[in-house]
């Protein structure tokens, strides 16, 4: 009875102890900075190319999940094509005085398994233009972006028939409508990724060693019978 229970006691701790882990890892996750690549984009519907990255920050995000505070850093170069009103762009955290923001990430629940958004701008030239690199993401919302499950999530293009896919657009705010006005645009046609680094486990696998300890700490409940006892030499 006594091995039974230290080895009982044994398992409970180990589950216990590689439980707590994953939930370290995962609030890890949540509080560092994750970085997000471009990879293997192809080309636009003009032949422009896009790389670079972005950082995004979980802690701001949590705050304010739409908007430009969830991004920490970025750097994102597009190489022109044969539009000649889209050339060589670079998209940089150190970029400022754009039209409402230089950076922003959003969400699309409404679409089929969520989609994530993150835009860049740069800053508005004294004409009022201005160029916009939209990265659609396949993911569930900002979720997906700050807690991923898998290293690489793939770009959108419009065969995912979604409102907007990824794609560069000159662009022009007319301030007598209040309004922006696109001027040329370029789609990706075939596809691409982003990657990282910050990979965090499977809710299922925190849901499946939470259902083991319960599973085994339940057995520490089960309460064998009391023995008979001999009295007046019956049995009771």
């Amino acid at each position: 009875m006594s091995e039974s229970r230290s080895l009982l006691q044994f398992i409970v701790h180990s589950v216990a102890a590689a439980l707590l882990g994953l939930l370290a890892v995962a609030a890890n996750a949540q509080t560092g900075l994750v970085t997000w690549t471009l990879k293997g984009v192809s080309e636009f519907q003009s032949g422009e190319r896009a790389s670079g990255f972005f950082t995004l920050d979980p802690a701001k995000i949590a705050a304010a999940p739409s908007g430009t505070a969830g991004l920490a850093a970025w750097q994102t170069v597009v190489t022109g094509g044969t539009n000649p009103l889209i050339p060589s762009i670079t998209f940089s955290s150190n970029d400022s005085e754009c039209l409402v923001f230089c950076a922003q990430i959003s969400n699309n629940r409404s679409h089929d398994g969520g989609a994530s958004f993150v835009t860049f701008r740069t800053p508005l030239s004294p004409d009022n233009t201005y160029y916009q690199l939209g990265l659609a993401i396949l993911a569930p919302g900002p979720d997906g972006l700050i807690f991923p499950t898998t290293d690489e999530l793939p770009l959108m293009t419009a065969a995912f028939h979604i409102p907007a896919s990824t794609n560069i657009a000159f662009e022009q705010y007319v301030p007598s409508a209040d309004e922006v006005r696109t001027i040329t645009h370029s789609d990706l046609q075939e596809g691409g990724s982003v990657v990282t680094t910050a990979v965090v486990p499977e809710p299922a696998a925190v849901q499946l060693l939470a259902a083991g300890l319960a599973v085994i700490g339940a057995c520490f409940g089960i309460r064998r019978p009391a023995p008979r006892r001999r009295t007046s030499g019956s049995v009771l």
